[in-house]
């Protein structure tokens, strides 16, 4: 998938099990542009948790390009997240 244009980042703040997290959901443009063809779009879900009673963060990082592949993974990601433990 490729676009002229990116789409601000949908931020949230919620409490998961392990702590506090943002989740930052953005597509942003993977690479140069190439000859003949637009930039490609890298997709991308962001989990940072804070967990309880700890200075650290721990972030989750789940990246893809195929748009097809974002009912599959957006919530497999969110699960994921709510799973974490120290």
């Amino acid at each position: 998938m490729a676009t002229d244009e990116v789409a601000p980042p949908q931020i949230a703040y919620m409490d998961l099990p392990l702590g506090s997290t943002v989740r930052i959901r953005q597509n942003h443009y993977a690479g140069k542009k190439r000859l003949f063809r637009p930039r490609p779009v890298l997709r991308a879900l962001v989990h940072g948790v804070q967990p309880k009673n700890e200075k650290g963060l721990i972030r989750l990082v789940c990246s893809w390009e195929d748009f097809a592949l974002d009912e599959v993974l957006i919530p497999m990601v969110d699960e994921m997240a709510e799973s974490l433990t120290l």
